[in-house]
């Protein structure tokens, strides 16, 4: 609920899905925020959605959706591929656009959704929501602070095990699947905030049986820094955040994409405990019993309301990006993706 003195923003939410229904969930906890409308291709979905989660009114043409609501911001839940389409609709009616990661499919939509966003002065942000957890800002305020010395390594892993199943979208070419793009981004993007600019030394990808990406591994450096990053739907791996100095090691707990923890390790560190496997390694993991000192962020949502109200907090200040995720950083991150994916599949 906003205070008297408080502008109440108005969202319109495109898409009625799983993450769709996570974020209404989460904007309930942004002050001023208000859940104005909610668009789906049918009126039924709109509609449910709209009762399930306190939206004020819902749609199934979208013309109708940006031009009668009473709209300050757009966020785009849909499957990658619709996002540029949607992205640039929402631009040209004037809005404020937060679009669900990736941002779209190649790193050249990228620079036409900022191009329009600078031509019609609108505020448009990636919704890579990892990087306004507090505890991936712990990490970015240690690192910054010198906490761990300079950075000397990063290893990150993310593998969700998932079934391969040519009907399911992270399968369906047609709708953007492949592990690079739906977990990829991810450690990409995060790396790419917490260590600097990237560079592809080398990397090789796995194909299912379509022929989308399965698994990658992916050798990048940011400066002198090597970094490291496995990704995957398959058997769950460590599925943390490492970041190597030369005073310490700081890991973005598992799954670091939600990040609700991060601990320190204090003095050089050759290689930290495992997070995955065996039952004493999971607790070592869960409890830091491993020498290592553990930050924890406990939250009583999804996480998806720290990016709402960051995005909130700069609007009016007339920025067209935003400066903890801006615009040329989704399209590097997409660019990496299309250097791996340039070459042919590995056996």
């Amino acid at each position: 609920m906003a205070k008297a003195d408080e502008k109440l923003w108005n969202w319109g939410i495109i898409g009625t899905g799983s993450i769709a229904r996570k974020f209404a969930d989460d904007l309930s906890q942004v002050a001023s925020a208000r859940k104005a409308a909610v668009f789906s291709r049918t009126m039924e979905n709109a509609d449910h959605f709209a009762s399930q989660h306190d939206v004020a009114q819902s749609f199934d043409d979208l013309n109708a959706f940006l031009t009668q609501a009473d709209l300050d911001i757009v966020y785009i839940a849909t499957p990658h591929v619709a996002h540029l389409e949607q992205a640039l609709a929402a631009i040209n009616a004037g809005k404020n656009v937060l679009i669900e990661k990736p941002i779209s499919m190649k790193s050249e939509d990228v620079r036409t959704i900022k191009a329009a966003a600078a031509a019609k002065g609108v505020l448009v942000m990636e919704a890579l929501w990892s990087r306004f957890l507090p505890a991936i800002q712990f990490a970015k305020t240690t690192i910054q602070k010198g906490g761990i010395g300079k950075i000397t390594r990063v290893e990150a892993s993310l593998f969700f095990n998932r079934e391969y199943d040519p009907s399911d979208r992270l399968f369906d070419p047609a709708l953007g699947g492949g592990v690079l793009h739906d977990l990829g981004v991810y450690p990409i993007s995060l790396a790419r905030y917490l260590v600097g600019p990237l560079e592809l030394v080398s990397s090789s990808w796995q194909a299912a049986p379509n022929g989308v990406n399965r698994s990658a591994t992916l050798h990048l450096k940011s400066g002198d820094v090597p970094v490291t990053i496995t990704t995957g739907f398959g058997p769950e791996q460590n599925n943390t955040f490492d970041i190597y100095g030369e005073a310490g090691a700081l890991r973005i707990d598992r799954h670091f994409l939600r990040a609700h923890s991060a601990t320190i390790w204090r003095g050089p560190q050759s290689q930290l405990p495992s997070a995955s496997g065996s039952l004493i390694n999971r607790l070592g993991n869960k409890f830091a019993l491993q020498g290592g000192r553990r930050q924890s962020f406990e939250r009583k949502s999804h996480g998806l309301n720290f990016q709402a109200a960051a995005f909130q907090a700069v609007l009016g200040q007339k920025l067209t990006q935003h400066p903890v995720m801006p615009l040329g950083e989704s399209a590097e991150v997409l660019q990496i993706i299309e250097q791996v994916l340039s070459s042919p599949a590995s056996d």
